[in-house]
């Protein structure tokens, strides 16, 4: 979501840029406070980083190198290095909405900073001393710069950097605390005018765009707009009531482990706010199946009760999607002389899962290399006796049952499961999943349950659901337990385990893989989750990654080098 908001607000920002005022001749006041400050927390802190990962793989001589590369720019003297750095965006009022960009560099010593900026085909310019004015004067431009706050602030003219420019160290704590590299846009720079002006564009393109087009059937054209005005509706709630957007990547020494976290913050007490907030806090149904240390897990909970609270959003949409989808299908299997009246039964149950507003899932990999991985899952839904009778009287309807496909071949808990059989496995998926392929699935009075593998798939489903079964005998949950509405755990290194010697012999990135993840830390974690007034997605990937990253970058040293 945050980098669906990212891109719509850069899109905004081109568009408004091309759609000049008329009257540009009027003198343009500048703001103060930047659009997009860009962060890196400090020198010392970013080569302390990279010095541990190639600490890590045994290749401190690359490191050294890199040293050598900073001591030809003359050891950054005159630099503070241990202070952060980075550019700040600033917007000129007005439509024309111009970034201009002003980089800050924090400095120790202007003398020595002087001879640093000096080395190369630049000239070191002083403007006026006592008020901290230089000049950079290169073959293609000249660059401003005014000292302040302890920092030199570069910019491409005067009027760039002739404003009461912000602390940056002040401006950036945050930040640099958090992350080794980040950018934050501030949302409320934008100007109202330009705001309005930019949905109001929107609106009319994404109106445009929604024409039901030559050749698309209601159902195609039904999908599209359903995403169409829900990636609109995200839009005018980042603009209307967004206050940041933020990216941050941390590869720290202390955690062992690199993260990247994007998150967008509303106004408090914004709709839009509220929406993002109460996302999270559903406890899952499925909680009790999750298996901790296997091959990839995922869970969605997600709560979208307080969006389908609001007129025309989401959940009546998708409402309305479905009315569509059950007529284009119900047209089509009476074209062909099959009774459509199960339709109706599937659709009824989809609908009163919706009116629920939650997605409740989880998808489990389960097995152990060199074994073969079985597939499980659920997803919960309403009405389930009429989502089974309506697939099952479907299917027994076909004048011709595909291929491979059995009813009732199995059932557990007072679920009928069905069966699939492919008449041909491709090799890959028969090395993940062994031989006798086969997927399962059947729906109970609240959950749909599918298995995919060969012997052991359903004795895993099986396992799965009993201990669902015993923990909604047990009770429901306390009310503080919460959970994250969307949680991603992969161990890479099992599944590179599961590709064949021959491979490793074809692909050295197989056995950078392999080395990287010897040692395991090879977990990858993704996650969704509120914070106090908006949303943040983390990925974390433990330290084999970064071992990763080091033995990448050592091969292609070592192949230059060559």
């Amino acid at each position: 979501m945050c980098l669906l908001a990212a891109s719509v607000l850069a899109g905004g920002l081109l568009e408004t840029a091309r759609v000049r005022a008329q009257d540009e001749s009027e003198d343009a006041t500048t703001l103060e406070h930047p659009l997009v400050v860009v962060s890196v927390a400090s020198v010392n802190r970013l080569l302390g980083d990279v010095q541990y990962m190639f600490q890590m793989i045994e290749r401190p001589e690359i490191f050294e190198a890199l040293e050598g590369l900073v001591g030809n720019f003359g050891g950054l003297k005159g630099v503070d290095r241990d202070k952060p750095f980075g550019v700040m965006l600033f917007l000129e009022s007005g439509l024309s909405l111009r970034p201009e960009p002003v980089g800050y560099v924090p400095v120790s010593s202007v003398d020595d900073l002087v001879r640093t900026a000096t080395i190369g085909p630049v000239t070191f310019r002083e403007v006026d001393k006592n008020k901290g004015r230089y000049e950079i004067v290169a073959p293609d431009e000249t660059l401003q710069i005014q000292i302040a706050h302890g920092y030199a602030f570069i910019g491409r003219s005067e009027a760039t950097i002739d404003r009461e420019l912000p602390d940056p160290a002040a401006l950036t704590q945050q930040l640099a605390t958090r992350y080794d590299f980040a950018v934050r846009a501030d949302l409320k720079t934008i100007p109202e005018t330009a705001r309005t002006l930019f949905l109001d564009y929107l609106r009319a393109e994404t109106e445009t765009n929604l024409q039901q087009r030559d050749g698309e059937d209601d159902a195609q054209y039904q999908a599209r707009r359903l995403s169409g005005l829900t990636y609109l509706e995200i839009a005018e709630g980042v603009l209307n009531d967004g206050e940041d957007l933020t990216f941050g990547l941390d590869a720290s020494k202390d955690q062992q482990a690199m993260v990247l976290e994007w998150s967008v913050n509303a106004t408090p007490d914004s709709k839009f706010a509220k929406i993002l907030t109460d996302l999270g806090g559903k406890y899952s149904r499925f909680n009790a199946a999750l298996t901790a240390d296997i091959p990839l897990s995922l869970t969605s909970s997600v709560n979208y009760k307080t969006a389908a609270k609001q007129p025309d959003t989401f959940i009546v949409r998708v409402a309305e999607s479905l009315d569509v989808i059950e007529r284009v299908a119900s047209r089509r299997l009476q074209e062909r002389g099959i009774d459509a009246s199960p339709v109706a039964g599937i659709v009824k149950s989809l609908k009163a899962t919706n009116e629920k507003g939650v997605l409740d899932a989880f998808v489990q990999f389960m097995g152990e290399p060199p074994g073969a991985f079985v597939l499980i899952g659920g997803i919960q839904v309403a009405q389930g006796q009429s989502l089974a009778a309506g697939l099952s009287g479907l299917i027994a309807n076909l004048p011709e049952k595909p291929a491979g496909l059995e009813l009732s071949v199995d059932s557990h808990n007072g679920v009928s499961f069905h069966r699939f059989t492919p008449p041909e496995v491709d090799g890959g998926l028969e090395r993940v999943f062994g031989q006798q392929l086969a997927a399962y699935f059947g729906v109970g009075p609240d959950a749909l349950w599918f298995a995919v593998g060969g012997a052991d798939a359903m004795p895993t489903l099986r396992e799965s659901m009993n201990r669902v079964a015993e923990a909604a005998a047990a009770g429901p949950p306390p009310r503080t337990a919460k959970q994250a509405p969307f949680r991603l755990v992969l161990h890479l290194g099992r599944w590179i385990a599961m590709m064949g010697t021959d491979e490793r012999q074809r692909d050295p990135g197989r056995r950078i893989s392999e080395d990287a993840f010897a040692k395991g830390n090879d977990t990858l974690t993704m996650e969704l989750r509120p914070t106090e007034h908006g949303l943040r997605f983390q990925i974390q990937l433990e330290e084999g990654f970064l071992r990763l990253v080091g033995l990448g970058i050592a091969r292609r040293y070592d192949r230059r080098r060559l």
